[in-house]
């Protein structure tokens, strides 16, 4: 089960067809996954950071004097 602290996520499962069929957002101060807890069944759904958010110092204790965002992670490049 997962309680959004911040940001937003978005929810989505895979259908018979096998295409991504996207059911829900969930947002600050909501959850998600709480059916497979409850139900002790495999998760049935995928969820998905939708907004970045700024690192939190409660979990972080010892933050960058100058935080940047986190970039994207650069596109491999091809061997020579």
């Amino acid at each position: 089960m997962l309680i959004i602290k911040s940001g937003r996520v978005e929810v989505s499962c895979r259908g018979a067809d096998g295409r991504t069929n996207v059911i829900g957002q969930r947002g600050s101060e909501e959850s998600c996954g709480e059916t497979s807890c409850l139900l002790h069944k495999p998760r049935a759904t995928t969820v998905t950071r939708t907004t970045r958010t700024n690192p939190d110092p409660e979990l972080n204790p010892n933050p960058s004097p100058n935080p940047q965002p986190n970039p994207d992670p650069p596109e491999p490049q091809p061997e020579p």
